[in-house]
């Protein structure tokens, strides 16, 4: 009778251990398919993580689709080794043969019931045979795996939801950002005047230079909805006061002269545009901001390729890096 309860609870602990399995599985592949997930939707983190394996002497450092390249590479090189680990994990998991004990402790043990194994076998610690030897080394690495992937899965949330980092590989924000400079995005597509952002140009919008079709751009918002623009020579006037701008290099400044309607004719959808600003009482219309670079006269910026479309915005620059260390950017 005794046997028989004890065969019960063998029986018992089988079940669960089966039930486990497949609750890690499971778990395993959602937090790996989210993980994927992410990444697709959001091709920027294929950058991020490029970056990381980029020197600073490298050069390739500033070379967008190579740190994308890479960080894709890498990206599919940890999960064909995670892939391979979990399967063999699994398959042994299913296919060896347990032991009754290494069934009880794979059940219990490490847990508040590792009581439960005592009682059946009286020992204070556990020795696994060898089938349970394999499937533990497996189910350890696992487990590292886990714990790897839900910070990839947090990281790639706060990247893709929250903020992101990047570099500065452009001269046209100096004097206030440089080239080299670390920045951190705080993901947001409500701007304001003066806040330095970060877009990415869309050749099907911006008509001017097709090679920069995808790149991350960085400027400050000048004027925004139901704002009149005109710049004479240099100076900027918006809704016809002129715009003390401490920003700007003074030492090199764009002394063209242009208005709201000559930016919207070098856009490409520049009669639907020039309709739209028309309608608009000659404002810039809704779903749109005009960006400059601080380093006017070598910037390509709104001046070249018309005006920004607030679904092109990725964020705006929270903080910066130099020699000196982080600090927060200034958009007041």
């Amino acid at each position: 009778m005794e046997n028989n309860i004890e065969l019960n609870k063998i029986d018992n602990y089988k079940a669960k251990y089966k039930k486990s399995l497949i609750i890690v599985s499971i778990t395993n592949i959602i937090i790996a398919l989210m993980i994927i997930a992410l990444m697709l939707y959001n091709d920027l983190l294929f950058n991020v993580i490029g970056n990381i394996f980029i020197s600073k002497d490298s050069p390739h450092v500033n070379d967008i689709a190579y740190a994308e390249r890479l960080g894709a590479i890498a990206f599919i090189i940890y999960f064909i080794i995670f892939a391979l680990i979990f399967a063999m994990y699994f398959a042994c998991a299913f296919l060896l043969k347990l032991e009754n004990e290494d069934i009880v402790w794979f059940t219990v043990g490490g847990t508040k019931k590792e009581n439960e194994y005592k009682e059946l076998y009286g020992e204070e610690k556990h020795h696994f045979k060898r089938n349970g030897k394999i499937i533990n080394i497996f189910k350890n690495i696992v487990d590292y795996f886990k714990i790897i992937n839900l910070a990839i899965l947090t990281v790639t949330f706060i990247f893709t939801f929250i903020l992101f980092p990047a570099i500065v590989n452009q001269s046209s924000m100096e004097p206030n950002l440089y080239e080299g400079n670390r920045v951190i995005v705080l993901i947001s597509k409500k701007v304001k005047k003066n806040d330095i952002v970060v877009f990415k140009y869309d050749s099907d919008i911006q008509y001017g230079n097709s090679s920069l079709n995808g790149d991350l751009l960085i400027k400050r918002v000048i004027a925004t909805e139901g704002d009149t623009f005109e710049c004479l020579s240099g100076k900027v006037y918006l809704n016809g006061t002129l715009l003390e701008e401490e920003y700007v290099n003074p030492y090199n400044i764009d002394h063209d002269s242009y208005d709201l309607l000559g930016i919207a004719a070098k856009n490409n959808n520049s009669e639907e545009l020039i309709k739209l600003i028309s309608e608009n009482g000659g404002k810039i219309p809704s779903g749109y901001i005009l960006c400059l670079g601080d380093n006017r006269a070598i910037s390509n910026d709104s001046e070249n390729f018309g005006l920004v479309k607030l679904d092109q915005v990725l964020g705006k620059v929270r903080f910066y890096k130099n020699e000196f260390g982080w600090n927060k950017i200034n958009n007041n």
